[in-house]
């Protein structure tokens, strides 16, 4: 069960230069062209609606899926100890994830365009194994600073920008 409270404005309601209608249609097309299947990253992502989606698809089958239908997404997790957001080791077995019955898996998220500025966050874990949609190698966090969204290998922690350098002059 999942209660959401919408509300609905008028496609001309406006505040400044701009309706509604226009901010809906230009995050969906920003979206759609700046993230591409697991190309970059959007700010505008982050106004999602999160679903754990462990119980019903890896990861791995929800990008296909998005991609088959031309929904712009951008994936980030890691390898972690048990199953974080990944469900139970019943729930693994019947979804043929046997790296979570080792105790390890590689979870994160696929964040997907939307419509109308609203996107949305599937959380769960990559399949691990040869011939799936995500190569668990590549996997990466989301970097906020980062132009791609894409964080560099082994990095844990990309909650906060480090400050720039400032013995290195700006090349």
């Amino acid at each position: 069960k999942v209660n959401l409270r919408l509300t609905k404005s008028s496609p001309d309601a406006k505040q400044g230069d701009y309706s509604s209608l226009f901010f809906g249609q230009y995050t969906t097309t920003t979206i759609q062209e700046y993230v591409g299947d697991n190309a970059g990253y959007s700010r505008y992502l982050d106004n999602h609606i999160g679903i754990d989606i462990a119980n019903v698809a890896t990861l791995d089958r929800n990008a296909r899926f998005l991609q088959d239908r031309e929904y712009a997404f951008h994936s980030g997790g890691g390898e972690t100890t048990g199953a974080d957001g990944a469900g139970n080791y019943s729930t693994a077995r019947r979804l043929g994830l046997t790296a979570l019955e080792r105790g390890d898996s590689w979870s994160g998220s696929n964040w997907a365009r939307g419509k109308s500025a609203v996107n949305f966050e599937f959380r769960g874990a990559y399949e691990g194994r040869g011939g799936t949609f995500f190569n668990v190698s590549d996997i990466v966090q989301l970097d906020y600073c980062s132009p791609t969204g894409f964080s560099k290998m082994d990095v844990d922690d990309v909650t906060y920008c480090p400050k720039p350098d400032t013995d290195v002059p700006p090349s």
